[in-house]
């Protein structure tokens, strides 16, 4: 879990409970590892075995995580955070790449209906 400071940490007890392996970053380090939990993720996934990441948050952070579990042949599934005008998946604005067996090798799925949580390996980040 990445946290701006110990102020922002939240419900640490409950997911200390949900796993056997939970870990902290803060940006300043006042609680935990100090600096992006995608380095934190890195330094856990060279050192020990991790069966599955769960993660989300910005695009930006969720691609990291997504290369560094390929890159480490971890399990991943990630939330997707768009934005969800009808719910339904009528109107596409919760749109998102993922991956299909068709002639363009990939389809839009529905943040709304068919996520929002995917595998990383379905999910394709432009």
């Amino acid at each position: 879990m990445g946290y701006r400071n110990k102020d922002h940490v939240v419900l640490e007890d409950e997911y200390k409970k949900l796993s056997d392996k939970y870990f902290i970053s803060t940006d300043d380090g006042s609680a935990g590892y100090k600096g992006l939990v995608t380095d934190l993720l890195e330094k856990e996934l060279q050192e020990k075995s991790i069966d599955i990441v769960y993660a989300c948050g910005p695009t930006p952070m969720i691609r990291k995580v997504m290369e560094l579990t390929n890159k480490y042949d971890t399990k991943c599934q990630v939330s997707m955070e768009q934005r969800m005008g009808c719910g339904i998946g009528a109107c596409l604005v919760c749109a998102c790449k993922t991956k299909a067996e068709n002639e363009d090798g990939w389809e839009y799925s529905h943040v709304c209906k068919d996520g929002p949580v995917f595998w990383s390996n379905e999910i394709i980040l432009d």
